[in-house]
């Protein structure tokens, strides 16, 4: 009896020195990007100036100006680009640096947790809107002063977004009141 006592107790003890001596595994983040700076662009165009985008250029040839132009509609009315290019990204937001705020750190804490972050959704995000989306709000991610990530925002007509550069699922960014944070973030960057 006392050797089955004895041994029950080393098989105890021995299981449980294997079971402490598992290494914990690493909580994966749900967050879209691991980012350390986060810059805001607000490209402000009207509606005529949007309309002459997606008429075709003269027919003489392609000026400078058409290629830019050509970029700027493609960033606005489309789902471009696919993929972050620094370079580009960096080249087209350039024109912009008077609309440019850059994100307190003291918010990425619950930007981070709370916003740009994978969720289960409240509502159908599958909807198609009535109105093409027009993207005039603009967040790049950066770590180290490198873009690691895009996201564009449509803030005229139904809410729409695109995420470029995370694997993760953004499908529901922007319910539960997330826009109107953000909103509340870039109001008191701008008083």
């Amino acid at each position: 009896m006392k050797r089955t006592i004895l041994l029950l107790l080393i098989i105890l003890f021995i299981g449980c020195k294997k079971e402490n001596d598992v290494p914990a595994q690493k909580a994966t983040s749900k967050t879209f990007f691991d980012f350390d700076e986060i810059e805001y662009y607000k490209v402000d165009i009207s509606a005529a100036e949007i309309e002459k985008l997606t008429m075709p250029p003269p027919a003489a040839g392609k000026s400078v100006t058409d290629a830019k132009n050509e970029l700027l509609k493609n960033y606005l009315l489309f789902g471009y680009p696919e993929k972050i290019n620094e370079t580009e990204i960096n080249s087209f937001f350039k024109s912009f640096k008077n609309h440019k705020i850059e994100i307190d750190k003291k918010y990425f804490a619950v930007l981070k947790s709370k916003i740009f972050t994978e969720k289960n959704c409240n509502y159908d995000q599958d909807l198609i809107p009535a109105i093409a989306p027009i993207y005039k709000d603009f967040f790049i991610f950066k770590k180290e002063h490198k873009i690691i990530g895009l996201i564009k925002l449509n803030s005229t007509g139904p809410f729409m977004h695109i995420v470029i550069g995370t694997k993760k699922d953004a499908r529901c960014l922007g319910q539960s009141n997330e826009i109107e944070y953000l909103e509340k973030i870039l109001k008191t960057k701008l008083d």
